[in-house]
């Protein structure tokens, strides 16, 4: 399996006004990314709509920041996606630098989440997995399969798996200007696509809700946060050998 992309959120109670903290987040990340983008969204729009948003001088991430959490979302190219270390010291390095600026702005983080991806191309992933987890001869014939499990680490975090089959479908379709015919995606059929293809998706969250969960004053430390990377990597470790 490759890892594929992840998705680094810091929560926060509401904040009145991010465009505040601008200079400060440019400045502190100004070696990994571009300045932000601030947009002029009423307070009335939904809070997790983003007001400032950047993307990496590599184009392989992207923050968005709303005015109740940040997202750190990162896709890995073919460099990365088969070494785990050096995928989570780039998160690492990166969501770091973002953990310590939201403290210097004053922003206490309530909880955080991290959730990686992983996929593998393959014939028949749902047989592979029923393989995997089940051995009731009933499921031999399942089109499509999707297994949710969570549990607690160290009494501290909550871990989530996910494994699923999972189809790409491309299309290509040329569509006469000259007329009013639109594309709706779920009136398209898999005997219009031009490509399909099969894979096995398997996804990992680790998060410190759970001891949000218990006291609403909890904030997420930076030893904790490191310690939420050791565990998702080991994780990943695992889901990497898994099939």
């Amino acid at each position: 399996m490759k890892i594929k992309t992840s998705t680094i959120t810091f929560w926060f109670n509401k904040q009145s006004d991010i465009k505040q903290y601008s200079e400060k987040f440019n400045k502190a990340l100004e070696s990994h990314f571009f300045p932000f983008n601030v947009f002029g969204i009423p307070a009335t729009v939904d809070l997790l709509y983003p007001r400032m948003t950047t993307v990496s001088r590599s184009n392989h991430s992207n923050i968005e920041f709303s005015l109740i959490n940040l997202r750190l979302n990162t896709i890995f190219d073919s460099n990365y996606e088969s070494d785990l270390d050096s995928c989570i010291n780039y998160l690492k390095d990166r969501a770091l630098l973002i953990y310590r600026t939201l403290n210097d702005c004053g922003i206490d983080i309530v909880y955080s989440a991290i959730f990686m991806v992983l996929d593998e191309k393959c014939d028949s992933p749902e047989k592979s997995i029923i393989k995997k987890f089940f051995n009731n001869g009933d499921y031999k014939n399942v089109d499509e399969v999707g297994i949710r499990l969570s549990n607690t680490i160290d009494d501290k975090y909550y871990k989530i798996l996910n494994i699923n089959n999972n189809k790409s479908v491309k299309f290509k379709k040329i569509v006469d200007s000259n007329t009013s015919k639109e594309i709706v995606l779920p009136l398209l059929s898999l005997d219009e696509a031009e490509e399909i293809e099969d894979y096995l998706m398997t996804s990992v969250e680790v998060n410190d809700k759970l001891i949000y969960n218990r006291d609403h004053k909890h904030v997420t430390n930076e030893t904790d946060f490191v310690e939420m990377l050791e565990h998702i990597k080991k994780e990943i470790a695992n889901e990497l050998e898994r099939f």
